[in-house]
C-alpha cells in the first residue's frame, strides 16, 4: 500500500508494537465484556495491513527463537516461503558464521529487552535460501502479552541496504582517490614554493635599492600570491587527513565541547556582544578528536558570519529528524541564499568575498568529510541577512 511505503525502519517498528500492545488490550476487554469488538477488528485490520505490505521485511519471533509470523516482504528478500518458515529456528535467516555470537546477543537482549535500532556501525548480514549473503539495517521491538508477561515476542524489520552500501563503497573509493591526488599535489608543491618564496626574498633584500616603487609593488603581489598558495596546499593536507584513518567511538559530551569552544572565542573578541544558547546534556557516540573538529568549525564559522551584528546569538541543541538524533549549530549572521546551498561544502569555493569575511573555504569541506566518515550526513538552511542553520547527524 501507497500510505506505508516512505516509512522510517523506526516508524514502522514503533507504529507494529503499538498496534500489537492495543490488539491485545482489546482483546483482554471483549473477553471481559464482550465490549469494543470493532475498534479490536479495525486496529487488527491496521496491525496487518501494515505488517503485510511495509516496504521491509518484518518476522516475529517467540521468546525460544522460533518464527511465528512473517510478511510478503520476508519471503521476497530471503526466498523462503512463509510454510518453510514458521516454526522454523531465525538463525536460518543468518550466516552461519555469525549465529554462535547470535545466541549471546539473544539472551542479553531478552534480559532487558527494548526497542533497539542495529546496523549503525555494524556489519550486519541476512542469509538467504540459496545460501547467499547481504547486507541489512535491522530494528527490534517487544511484547509482552497481558495474559502472560512471560511469553515475549520480538518484532524485527528488516533493511535490505545492499544498494546504500554500493554507493558508499564507490564513494570512498572516488573520495581515497582524489585524496591521494590532492596530498600528493600538495605535497609536490611545497618544495617550488619555498623556491619561489626563497627567490622573492632575495629580490627584496638584494635589489630593493634598484627596484622602483612599481617593482617592490610587484615583489609584494608576488610574496602574497605565494602565501596564499602555500596556504591552500597546507589545506588540502588537512583535509585528506580527515578522509583516511581509522575512527575511534565512545561517548562525548557535546555540550561540553561546544561550551569550551564558546569561551575560546569569546576571548578572540572580548567586546563582542555575543549571546551563546548551548542545551545541556546533549551526548553521541563519536570519535572524539574528529567531533571536536566538527564543532569548531561550526562554532568558528558562525562565529564570523555573525561579526557584523550588534547582537549575535549563537545556538547549539539536539533534535529528532528522520528518526535519527540530529545535532545543529544556529546563528544570526549573514546567511546565505538557498539556491548556493549546494556550494557550501565544496572545498575553496566561497560565498562572500575575502573583504567581506576572510578565509579559504575548507571549514565545511573538513566538517562533511568528518560526518560522512561517520556515516552520517550534514546539511544548511538559511535566509540571507537572517541566518544559517547547520544540521549533521553522526550515524
Amino acid at each position: 500500500m501507497q500510505q506505508f511505503e516512505d516509512l522510517t525502519k523506526e516508524q514502522l517498528i514503533n507504529d507494529l508494537m503499538k498496534f500489537r500492545q492495543r490488539i491485545e488490550e482489546l482483546e483482554k476487554i471483549a473477553e471481559d465484556g464482550k465490549k469494543h469488538l470493532d475498534e479490536l477488528h479495525k486496529t487488527r485490520a491496521m496491525y496487518e495491513g501494515l505488517f503485510e505490505f511495509a516496504p521491509d521485511a518484518i518476522v516475529v519471533v517467540d521468546r525460544q527463537g522460533r518464527i511465528v509470523q512473517a510478511n510478503k516482504q520476508l519471503e521476497r528478500m530471503f526466498g523462503f516461503t512463509r510454510e518453510e518458515l514458521f516454526e522454523a529456528d531465525h538463525d536460518i535467516l543468518l550466516p552461519e558464521r555469525f549465529r554462535e555470537k547470535h545466541k549471546v546477543h539473544r539472551e542479553k537482549f531478552m534480559a532487558e529487552p527494548r526497542v533497539r535500532l542495529m546496523g549503525t556501525g555494524l556489519d550486519l548480514y541476512g542469509r538467504r535460501k540459496d545460501g547467499n549473503e547481504f547486507p541489512v539495517d535491522i530494528a527490534l521491538g517487544i511484547l509482552r502479552p497481558l495474559q502472560n508477561e512471560n511469553d515475549i515476542v520480538v518484532v524485527a524489520v528488516i533493511r535490505d541496504v545492499t544498494e546504500r552500501k554500493q554507493r558508499e563503497e564507490r564513494l570512498i573509493s572516488m573520495n581515497r582517490e582524489l585524496d591521494t591526488f590532492a596530498h600528493a599535489v600538495s605535497h609536490d608543491l611545497k618544495a617550488p614554493l619555498r623556491r619561489i618564496e626563497g627567490f622573492i626574498q632575495a629580490l627584496s633584500e638584494d635589489y630593493s635599492d634598484k627596484l622602483d616603487e612599481k617593482g617592490k609593488d610587484y615583489i609584494q603581489r608576488a610574496r602574497s600570491a605565494s602565501q596564499r598558495m602555500q596556504i591552500l596546499t597546507d589545506a588540502l593536507l588537512h583535509l585528506s587527513r580527515f578522509s583516511t584513518g581509522e575512527l575511534h567511538r565512545s561517548p562525548v559530551y557535546l555540550s561540553a565541547e561546544v561550551k569550551t569552544a564558546a569561551a575560546e572565542l569569546a576571548k578572540t573578541s572580548p567586546g563582542r556582544r555575543v549571546e551563546f544558547v548551548i542545551a545541556e546534556d546533549v551526548k553521541a557516540e563519536a570519535d572524539p578528536a574528529m567531533v571536536h573538529i566538527v564543532l569548531e568549525n561550526l562554532l568558528e564559522n558562525a562565529w564570523k558570519f555573525t561579526g557584523k551584528k550588534p547582537v549575535a546569538r549563537i545556538e547549539f541543541g539536539a533534535t529528532r529528524i528522520d528518526g535519527k538524533n540530529a545535532y545543529f549549530v544556529r546563528d544570526n549572521g549573514s546567511g546565505f541564499d538557498m539556491q548556493q546551498v549546494d556550494g557550501l561544502f565544496t572545498p575553496f569555493r566561497r560565498l562572500h568575498s575575502e573583504a567581506e569575511f576572510p578565509g579559504i573555504g575548507i571549514g565545511l569541506a573538513t566538517v562533511q568529510r568528518v560526518i560522512q566518515r561517520h556515516g552520517g550526513r550534514i546539511w544548511a538552511e538559511g535566509e540571507v541577512d537572517k541566518g544559517a542553520t547547520f544540521y549533521f547527524t553522526l550515524d
